[in-house]
């Protein structure tokens, strides 16, 4: 399979897309909304570093990560998202996605943060941003499971959002009063 990736601020991404309009990104990238490529309810600091990383080929696009940095968020770059096709999981393209996406945090030379995982984030992909985080040598903040993803309400999204508070406040103690919902 060919595969192409490419870093876009939020205007390249906007023009990006135009060739690929015949898709609809919200039906086949779990999480994306068009609205992300709005900047009229946002501030500088979000417009500055908002980046997506985008895995595709000649003919749709296969994943988005998207990272940007929110006013209240200090020196701190967080993962909004970062989701593959679901005509192509279990391609590899995640596991790119997330290596390009590290390095595109280390050049912002901030604290990578994390939205709550989905299921699939925490089982698939979190074990990646640790290694690519430690490789790279970007300081990350873990988070917990915090949605269902593509499995929706069942018992192992209720044993995950267990495990992962568990987990993040044995890494975090200081955090241990956090708000867990």
């Amino acid at each position: 399979m060919e595969l192409k990736i490419k870093v876009f601020t939020i205007q390249e991404f906007c023009d990006f897309n135009q060739n690929y309009r015949k898709q609809n990104l919200k039906e086949d990238i779990h999480y994306f909304d068009y609205n992300d490529m709005s900047t009229s309810f946002t501030n500088q600091k979000y417009i500055d570093t908002c980046r997506f990383i985008v895995a595709y080929n000649d003919k749709k696009i296969l994943g988005i990560s998207k990272i940007a940095s929110y006013e209240n968020s200090n020196n701190q770059i967080s993962i909004s998202y970062l989701s593959v096709n679901k005509k192509f999981l279990n391609n590899g393209i995640s596991k790119i996605l997330i290596e390009e996406t590290i390095k595109v945090v280390k050049e912002f030379n901030m604290i990578l943060g994390s939205s709550e995982y989905s299921v699939d984030g925490w089982k698939y992909l979190r074990k990646y941003l640790l290694e690519y985080t430690e490789k790279y040598g970007v300081k990350f903040f873990d988070n917990v499971v915090g949605f269902p993803g593509r499995l929706g309400h069942n018992e192992e999204f209720y044993a995950l959002i267990t495990e992962s508070r568990r987990i993040f406040c044995e890494k975090y103690p200081e955090k241990r009063d956090r708000y867990f919902w």
